[in-house]
């Protein structure tokens, strides 16, 4: 008896190691350097295909995929030799088995979007064009939004625009293998119609957008509506929500494929020009196509000098949980525009002024994060603020904010302590339960060389995550296995 027991304590206690192991523990892997142009050159990290890591760069006009092994060896490059010399707005969707590549360019005033996908071996598929919207002015030029399904079965692009008048929505979805499932064009009457450029498709291959009416200086609307498809309608369905006098920010939409719902959540204040003061969270039912609940949850702030004070957050994660609650990861982002003074010390003189060399700079404040996470009857089960000072100038604040790597018995939030001169790499554990320690992530003295980049990082399975990296004249990739 005694010999049993100590046998199921040995093995609750390796449980235990293993479930910690993926969170607390992790291996650092790091690529070679690949020279990059950063005026004129582009990359991102786009996923894993079999067993390779797949990033992208773009150089002297030229664009690839590189092929990196499990521990960031270069194996090959792949030459996007079917693109053409004006292509932009370059998209990627990866999976174990399927590299689909989806582009946009300008020919006849027309936006044409088309898509290549890898067939076998280093062959791709001759491009496709999936859709083609008139242009008449460089204005007119608005990239196409774009979602894929929870199960990457399904790939959502549409676009909005006016021509002569009319508020049209152009949306197609194809598959992977890149067949085209279904074309909408349809003219909507009422032109204050305005297309949030946050949308889904749900893994039965339904599209969902979001419309409001004009939005305010700060982002407020007073009026919300989701558009869909039913199963065999050709046409999009509009769907007023109720925000029962309350004005709603920064849209999310995410597909809570699990139990059949749609969840929209939003910031919420008391006016147009309000500022939030809570969170808007509220189910669509796939099946019914109707709401089924709505919530306005006040919500106030750990660190803040005023603690109901929201105007600075943007919602960077809408995450569906099993159980169907929500957690929501809003970060605290501002810019400040400051305009520098100098005089010319050439000149020195009581009776006269020297000429101002004035210039301005463009502050990027990256803060707090502050994780909300809520049970399915709207109300919160726990928050938590992660304590991060962000300031950088004239950089887009590209060193700045987070990555995150979602795992299920808790997330890890990845960031650049920029606080001192020495800047380190941290990252945030926290459970589902809402418990937090904080650590730094040893990096060696290779690493320490880089700038590294959590914002354009990307989670590629369970347990990888990939940040780019930047020295110089210089690009690499940075693999951190959890």
């Amino acid at each position: 008896m005694l010999k049993v027991l100590m046998i199921k304590k040995f093995l609750l206690i390796a449980l235990c190691c293993g479930l910690m192991l993926p969170v607390y523990s992790q291996k650092l892997f790091l690529s070679e350097a690949e020279d990059f142009n950063i005026r004129t050159d582009d990359f991102a990290v786009v996923g894993k295909y079999g067993k390779s890591v797949l990033t992208y760069r773009k150089r002297s006009g030229k664009a690839e995929i590189i092929f990196y092994s499990e521990t960031m060896n270069k194996q090959k490059s792949l030459s996007l030799d079917f693109l053409p010399n004006n292509f932009s707005n370059v998209r990627f969707v990866c999976d174990q088995s399927h590299l689909l590549v989806f582009y946009e360019t300008k020919e006849s005033k027309k936006q044409q979007l088309y898509a290549s996908r890898l067939v076998e071996g280093d062959t791709w598929q001759a491009p496709v064009l999936l859709s083609s919207k008139p242009i008449s002015l460089i204005k007119d030029y608005i990239p196409f939004n774009y979602s894929v399904s929870e199960n990457g079965k399904r790939i959502l692009f549409f676009n909005s625009y006016y021509l002569a008048g009319d508020n049209t929505v152009q949306a197609v979805i194809v598959d992977e293998q890149l067949h085209i499932l279904k074309e909408i064009h349809q003219i909507f009457p009422d032109k204050e119609y305005f297309f949030s450029e946050k949308s889904i498709i749900s893994d039965k291959g339904l599209p969902y957008l979001l419309a409001t009416n004009r939005p305010s200086n700060n982002g407020n609307v007073e009026e919300l509506k989701v558009l869909t498809l039913s199963n065999y309608s050709k046409e999009l369905f509009v769907f007023p929500i109720v925000l029962e006098g309350h004005h709603v920010s920064d849209l999310q939409i995410a597909a809570d494929n699990e139990n059949g719902n749609i969840c929209i959540a939003s910031f919420f204040a008391d006016g147009k020009y309000a500022s939030p003061r809570g969170i808007f969270m509220c189910n669509f039912d796939e099946g019914k196509q109707a709401t089924t609940a709505s919530h306005f949850v006040p919500v106030v702030l750990q660190i803040s000098k005023s603690n109901s004070d929201l105007k600075d957050l943007r919602v960077r994660n809408l995450i569906l949980k099993r159980d169907g609650g929500v957690e929501i990861v809003a970060e605290k982002y501002y810019q400040n525009i400051r305009t520098i003074n100098s005089i010319n010390p050439i000149v020195n003189s009581s009776f006269m002024t020297g000429p101002d060399n004035a210039r301005s700079v463009t502050e990027f404040y990256y803060d707090e994060v502050y994780i909300f996470n809520f049970k399915t009857d709207g109300s919160l089960n726990w928050s938590q603020t992660i304590l991060k000072e962000q300031l950088s100038t004239d950089d887009g604040g590209m060193f700045s904010s987070f990555a995150a790597l979602r795992y299920p018995i808790g997330n890890v939030y990845i960031f650049n302590d920029l606080s001192s001169k020495a800047s380190r790499l941290l990252a945030s554990y926290l459970s589902s339960n809402g418990e937090m320690s904080m650590k730094e992530i040893q990096t060696s003295e290779q690493i320490d060389e880089w700038n590294i980049m959590p914002r354009s990082g990307k989670q590629i399975s369970k347990s990888e995550l990939i940040i780019p990296c930047m020295i110089k004249n210089s690009v690499s990739f940075l693999k951190i296995k959890f």
